[in-house]
């Protein structure tokens, strides 16, 4: 490395306290203590000279993108550690992301070989572009969005949306630790019994002394090997001056899955819920519990034919916020179309 290039460290202020943020920072500051190399913390980039190595962690894909583009102005290519799958966001860079389409796709045939095939993905919250990743990497996978539990910024209405039809499920994958945890003390308090035999599979481990823990299987995305893997992609970067960009996807450790015991194959007919009109009212009385003034609002306007963008002036809002909140609505409803979604709501509230 020549006298004049600086190492910069950028790191995402709200990924600083996450266990992605931690463990890559800790293992990137490790590799440069190890390596006897000095840096800087930086906040953002604009301190970026054209020489310098710069190391960009976060999450969030607006964040990046700016980082990136700033440092693209002042013709540096940024090497980004990122808890994405793939390459999403615009710009000249280098990347260190996971390999989590190979991640759930082991995941799902260790699940399947154990006899496990009622499996829910739990916790997604849609404003968390790593929950929206692995959320998508689920979808290309098991292609169901009924089983997808949503997260919208409150874990306790997710649990509610979920324990009405847990019992159907033998498998639960949560999208990060924090809903892991979350969703094995609730069900710790109210059904033990079917805690016994779900199996509860977490993308990251979190409050590493909880006691919740031992009845949580976490899949090991090596985080900390992130920071290392950066710093080789840069320096053959500096050495290779034609390569232009490169990309290195880390292997995840996925646990071993336990079978599922005979007496659960036989009951697997039996669900919590059998009868298909209760189940469509428990869902259209989980969308009422969660909506606000403006669902309720919105709800109306649709019944009343409304276009998207007749309620959008009419909520003061885009376009664009109608059409997530409708997604929410079909989420919760477990409906792939809004075709669907007013047939039901239709039926039952007019």
């Amino acid at each position: 490395m020549s006298l004049q290039k600086k190492i910069r460290i950028i790191c995402e202020e709200a990924c600083k306290d996450t266990p992605f943020g931690k463990q890559v920072l800790g293992g990137l500051l490790k590799e440069m203590k190890k390596r006897r190399c000095s840096y800087l913390e930086c906040v953002d980039a604009r301190e970026v000279a054209e020489e310098d190595m710069v190391y960009l962690l976060g999450q969030n894909k607006k964040w990046l993108e700016h980082m990136v583009r700033t440092c693209n102005v002042k013709k540096c290519t940024p090497t980004v550690i990122s808890s994405s799958s793939k390459r999403n966001i615009k710009g000249e860079y280098h990347l260190v992301c996971v390999a989590m389409q190979e991640v759930m796709q082991s995941l799902y045939e260790k699940c399947t070989e154990a006899g496990r095939v009622n499996i829910a993905l739990y916790g997604v919250e849609h404003s968390n572009d790593t929950d929206v990743d692995r959320m998508q990497t689920f979808l290309s996978i098991v292609k169901d969005t009924g089983n997808i539990y949503l997260n919208s910024g409150n874990l306790e209405a997710c649990f509610q949306t979920f324990y009405p039809y847990a019992e159907k499920y033998d498998t639960v994958i949560c999208v990060n630790g924090y809903a892991a945890v979350s969703l094995v003390r609730k069900l710790e308090k109210v059904n033990p019994k079917l805690l016994e035999r779900l199996v509860v599979i977490s993308c990251e481990e979190v409050l590493k002394n909880s006691r919740y823990n031992s009845k949580i299987l976490f899949v090991n995305l090596n985080f900390e090997t992130y920071g290392p893997v950066a710093m080789q992609i840069s320096e053959v970067a500096e050495e290779m001056k034609y390569v232009q960009e490169m990309t290195a996807s880390i292997k995840g450790e996925v646990c071993e899955i336990p079978e599922k015991m005979e007496e659960e194959l036989l009951d697997d007919d039996e669900e919590f819920y059998e009868d298909p009109e209760i189940i469509t009212m428990a869902r259209i009385d989980q969308l009422m519990m969660e909506s606000d003034q403006l669902d309720n609002q919105i709800i109306q306007m649709m019944l009343e034919n409304a276009t998207y963008s007749e309620i959008a002036e009419k909520c003061f809002m885009t376009e664009g916020n109608v059409k997530y909140r409708v997604k929410k609505y079909m989420a919760i409803c477990q409906v792939k179309t809004k075709k669907e979604l007013l047939e039901m709501l239709r039926e039952y509230l007019q």
